[in-house]
């Protein structure tokens, strides 16, 4: 090609930093500038990036994290480097029940009822949600995006 040049690889003079160019691999201590001239490794860039989980997490997860599991959207509220999944560490990542409460007559029809405590977080509530026996209607302990680990 007229105008390009070829070359398998380029590396520090020492061998430890290398671009292989035939093999599209790059290795050693590779740091990256970003606009304000701070220096980052690019092993310390990779941690840095959000996981997102699809079947329950494994530890380490960190703040921002988030996990789908097929149904509901959560986000990792508590980092935990290490020892074992916790569903406390995990909160609710949307909210999407617009459900119009109406009142006819004794019979009061809502999507989900959620029950806050002082600081506002919601631990308990009644829903209609769910055909199958085994669909948890009330619940207390946990939000409604966890109910199958709430206490009660």
């Amino acid at each position: 090609m007229a105008g390009s040049s070829k070359t398998g690889r380029i590396q520090s003079f020492d061998g430890s930093t290398y671009f292989d160019l035939d093999l599209a691999e790059i290795g050693g201590k590779i740091t990256f500038t970003n606009n304000d001239g701070q220096k980052e490794l690019v092993s310390d860039l990779a941690t840095k990036s959000t996981r997102h989980f699809t079947t329950t997490p494994i530890t380490p997860y960190k703040i921002g994290d988030l996990w789908t599991d097929g149904s509901f959207l959560y986000r990792c509220k508590t980092a935990r480097s290490s020892g074992s999944f916790s569903s406390s560490d995990w909160e609710d990542a949307t909210k999407y029940d617009n459900t119009k409460t109406v009142i006819d007559g004794g019979l009061v029809t809502s999507g989900t009822l959620q029950v806050a405590g002082d600081n506002s977080n919601i631990k308990a509530g009644v829903t209609g949600a769910g055909s199958s026996d085994s669909d948890v209607r009330f619940w207390a302990g946990e939000t409604f995006f966890k109910p199958c680990f709430s206490t009660f």
